[in-house]
């Protein structure tokens, strides 16, 4: 049987269950020099090279202090696709797909040692149009650009004989 490809090809986030946010932000940031990117309560996250570092308070309320209290997250152009995939080649879940915030989803699984990943990012792989809404007679902004670059033709591509 030959597998299909592997959707995972980077990790893209890791989180750490913390007992406090502020003392995570004062070692990671102060102490070790990583770029805060963002904060909001419960969570800080960091740059950390191709790496985003996130540290998360509910991530150890939830599964407690110590060993197994990290999260690997893979980031997917679609979770379902990926679920799919992954679960063709042999990855048991021990949680589908579901809506973790706004349009983000995630499916979660464990490696052999017990250490939890996941995969997330949205449910389904955003459609970009090729041909441009049109509202009052003008393009929408972020086709300008492209009118800029493109003609016409490749707009309106000529009908195949």
């Amino acid at each position: 049987m030959t597998l299909p490809p592997s959707p995972l090809t980077r990790i893209g986030i890791v989180m750490l269950g913390v007992a406090s946010v502020a003392r995570a932000v004062a070692f990671y940031r102060d102490l070790l020099g990583l770029k805060l990117q963002t904060e909001f309560p419960g969570f800080a996250f960091f740059e950390a090279g191709g790496v985003t570092l996130v540290v998360s308070e509910p991530l150890a309320k939830a599964l407690g202090a110590g060993p197994g209290d990290a999260e690997v997250i893979f980031p997917v152009e679609d979770v379902r696709a990926a679920y799919e995939a992954l679960r063709t080649r042999g990855v048991a879940f021990t949680q589908e797909p579901r809506n973790v915030s706004g349009p983000m989803w995630a499916a979660n699984f464990a490696d052999p040692d017990g250490h939890r990943l996941s995969i997330f990012g949205p449910e389904r792989k955003l459609w970009i149009p090729i041909q441009p809404p049109r509202f009052a007679g003008c393009y929408t902004p972020a086709f300008r650009i492209l009118r800029q670059e493109r003609t016409k033709r490749d707009y309106f591509p000529r009908p195949r004989e």
